[in-house]
């Protein structure tokens, strides 16, 4: 049995795949994902697209948390509104979580396929 095993073994060989999509990307020319200038084309519009959902939810979580917060002051010792104002506060600081989540994964997108998703202090220059 342990023979078997042993022969078996030693005829067992594994592939290794090498992924390389920039430089992929850049031979099919993917709009957004060219070394020049990553935010040519389809790029442009949602690297823009992008940026404005994203400052519009940050300004909407601190309008929120804004909103909260004079709730809470103005409950004037009342347990329920201030239970609601907490609630509130709470939702914008899950939120901004959230927020900051989805531009991680973004940016970690961006790395990974070597596009340009969203430009912040030029980090969409790509090198090779």
């Amino acid at each position: 049995m342990q023979n078997l095993i042993q022969s078996n073994a030693s005829h067992l060989r594994f592939n290794t795949v090498r992924l390389d999509f920039i430089t992929r990307a850049n031979v099919i020319k993917l709009p957004g994902a060219s070394l020049e200038d990553p935010n040519a084309g389809f790029g442009l519009l949602i690297n823009q697209i992008l940026s404005i959902v994203l400052v519009i939810g940050v300004i909407a979580v601190l309008f929120y948390l804004i909103v909260g917060s004079v709730e809470w002051i103005t409950s004037g010792g009342d347990k329920g509104k201030a239970e609601k104002a907490r609630d509130k506060m709470t939702q914008a600081v899950i939120g901004l979580v959230i927020l900051v989540s989805v531009f991680a994964i973004m940016m970690f997108i961006q790395q990974l396929l070597g596009i340009c998703i969203i430009n912040v202090a030029g980090s969409c220059q790509i090198t090779e």
